[in-house]
Parts: C-alpha cells; structure tokens; sequence
C-alpha cells in the first residue's frame, strides 16, 4: 500500500497486519520468530479494530484476540497486558502514518517547498478523514489514557515536527534568509494541526476540509515569515 486509504479502514488495517491472514491450524513449518511477528501484527491490527470499535475504556483482550483471530494465549505470549497492546498499536499506526506522509512529500521531489508541506498535511488530513473512529481513539482518547500514553502521543508529535524540520532544511535556498524552522517551532505547529483535528473529531465532523487544510499550511508559513519580522526587530 502506497497512498492513504480513501473510504474505509479496511486498507489501513491490512497495512497493520502486513497483509498477512491468520496461520493455517496444525503444524507450522515457519520459524518461531517469523509465527509470532504474524500474529504480533494481527493482534495490533485486531487491537486498533476494537478501539474504533469500541474506544479504549470498553476494549477488551477478548475483543482483542476475536478480531486478530488469535488465542489468548497467543495473545499473552507476546503482549503483558491490554496497556503493553495499546501502546505497540500506537506506534504501529504512527509509523504508518508517517510513512504515507513521507511518501506524498517525496512524491513531489523537486517542486516548491510548500507543495511539499501541503502534500504532507494533506496526506495526514486525509489519513484523519478515512479513519474517523481510530483517530478520535488515538488523538481524543489516548493523551489521557496515562502519563505513558501521553508520552507516546508527544513523541509522535516530535516524529511529525521533525520531518517539518526536515523540509525546512532542504529547501534552505529557497527560504527567507532570516526563516527558521527549529523542534521547538515545529512541535509547536504539529501540536496547532493536532488540535485543529482533534476539535473536528470531537464535534463528529471532517478533519479534513479546505478551512483547515489552509489554516494548517498558515501554520508553517507563518512560523517562517514570523522568524523573518521577528529578527529584524
């Protein structure tokens, strides 16, 4: 799968699972470590089922291993507890967020640098759109889930804000002389988009509409343009 998913989560989940459909019963010819990375990755498909399913509060492991098609044992075998689960799910579904939103970037290798920055929201707007009920459990949900989910969603901003930073670097040339685009500016813009999803979730509405795509991409140029007013001060 190369592009974000368009109507269902039915692509994002395959793209968790890696494709790959539960093992044939009796006897398994495969090594160890490639059974438990197939069922590793069902499980955190399964689990990221559930939680758009049912949120985080009414996810069960039974939901879990029903949707993974897994057994419980299984299940704890490669996973503590339901807390371990949701934590792994969220990496996973960040990493493969970041990797649709590389891919529309460098998809337009070459172009000015905010047709890149646009492709990049764009992409994740998009991502937001196609999985309503995931994102509202993972962005609504999540931060207050405890301190260590917190930290999860921060780093997932830092991760988001450093390919900004990224982009910034590699169009130096064509960028105000004065124009910045340090972690800390960029954390600060990851964090302004968040919010603007996070509120259109809440309400039950799109994420992605052309008012917010704008208002995302004022973000970063307005952190460039305002580093150029703020050193000639």
């Amino acid at each position: 799968m190369t592009s974000p998913p368009n109507d269902t989560q039915a692509d994002f989940l395959a793209a968790l699972r890696g494709d790959l459909g539960p093992l044939p019963p009796g006897p398994q010819t495969r090594p160890r470590e490639e059974i438990a990375e197939v069922h590793r990755r069902r499980i955190i498909a399964g689990m990221a089922q559930a939680l758009a399913t049912n949120g985080i509060a009414r996810t069960t492991i039974a939901d879990v291993v029903r949707e993974a098609q897994v057994s419980r044992r299984t299940f704890y075998e490669l996973f503590a507890d339901k807390t371990t689960c949701l934590m792994a799910t969220y990496d996973a579904c960040t990493d493969l967020q970041m990797r649709f939103i590389e891919e529309a970037v460098e998809a337009r290798a070459g172009q000015p640098w905010q047709e890149r920055i646009t492709a990049g929201i764009r992409a994740y707007l998009e991502i937001m759109r196609a999985l309503p009920d995931l994102a509202r459990v993972l962005i609504v949900e999540l931060p207050s889930a405890g301190p260590e989910a917190l930290a999860r969603v921060r780093a997932g901003h830092a991760r988001f804000a450093a390919l900004v930073v990224r982009l910034a670097e590699l169009h130096r040339e064509d960028l105000p002389a004065e124009a910045e685009m340090d972690q800390l500016t960029a954390v600060a813009i990851v964090g302004g988009i968040n919010e603007l999803v996070l509120q259109a979730l809440a309400a039950g509405e799109d994420p992605h509409t052309p008012m917010i795509e704008r208002t995302a991409m004022r973000l970063v140029v307005g952190a460039l343009i305002g580093a150029r007013d703020t050193a000639a001060t």
